[in-house]
């Protein structure tokens, strides 16, 4: 039987806002790939002067679970620069291009947490217009352009993905009727990659009260008590391993 217009909406909308936001995203930064190490913006002292990076042996796995060069503890940061080293050598192409193609999941990504926010149930066209629009305002804000055009910044890049990954788990695991045992484990496992790859994610556990922003106020109560306790509740959903029984 011929699919009705109506199937086929329904079975390719759900991709096309988030793939126009990925898509969107990378027309926007493309540019970005033809830069170069910036020497006096510590790429010289993290990649051109250094070779302990550079190759994905022992030693040099070694250093990157080890080292705090110029500050931050990022292991996960430097494997992705070891990765780029292996295939792409000293070409700065690589890595801006890696840069780049982090930037835009983060996009994808923000547009899947931003819907889950906005949606209970079943997404409406509005909530998938108003979740793309949260998501390009995110990925392509002239603030997003340094993390993106310079190398040395990607911990933050890496740090936001694994970011965005853990909360999203924590709102399916905050609904514990229908969640999968998963979720709350895997919360937590990206919130460590998101840690060692650049530990401005700490503020995680916050963001878990994201939610309560657009929380209804229930009879007898205010907006404000019913977010209190809705976070009260929820909050600790995302500390725990495994549901209770």
């Amino acid at each position: 039987m011929a699919d009705t217009p109506g199937r086929r909406e329904g079975t390719y909308l759900p991709w096309l806002a988030p793939l126009a936001a990925g898509l969107l995203t990378l027309a926007v930064y493309c540019t970005a790939s033809r830069g170069v190490f910036l020497p006096t913006w510590d790429d010289d002292t993290n990649f051109l002067n250094n070779p302990s990076y550079r190759g994905l042996g022992w030693a040099q796995l070694r250093w990157m679970f080890t080292t705090v060069r110029m500050g931050p503890y990022q292991p996960l940061s430097w494997l992705t620069y070891a990765l780029d080293y292996s295939v792409w050598g000293m070409d700065p192409f690589g890595y801006h291009l890696t840069n780049i193609l982090i930037h835009a999941a983060n996009a994808v990504l923000f547009y899947i947490v931003s819907l889950s926010l906005l949606a209970k149930g079943r997404a409406s066209p509005e909530d998938r217009l108003g979740a793309l629009c949260a998501a390009l305002f995110f990925s392509v804000h002239p603030l997003r352009v340094e993390a993106v055009a310079w190398v040395s910044a990607r911990g933050h890049m890496l740090s936001a993905s694994f970011f965005l990954l853990s909360l999203l788990c924590w709102l399916g695991a905050a609904e514990p009727e229908n969640a999968p045992l998963f979720r709350r484990p895997a919360a937590w496992s990206f919130y460590l990659m998101a840690l060692l790859s650049k530990a401005t994610a700490l503020s995680l556990p916050a963001w878990t009260f994201i939610p309560c922003a657009g929380f209804p106020p229930t009879q007898g109560n205010g907006s404000l008590r019913a977010a209190a306790a809705y976070g009260g509740k929820s909050c600790p959903s995302f500390l725990r391993l495994s549901p209770s029984r």
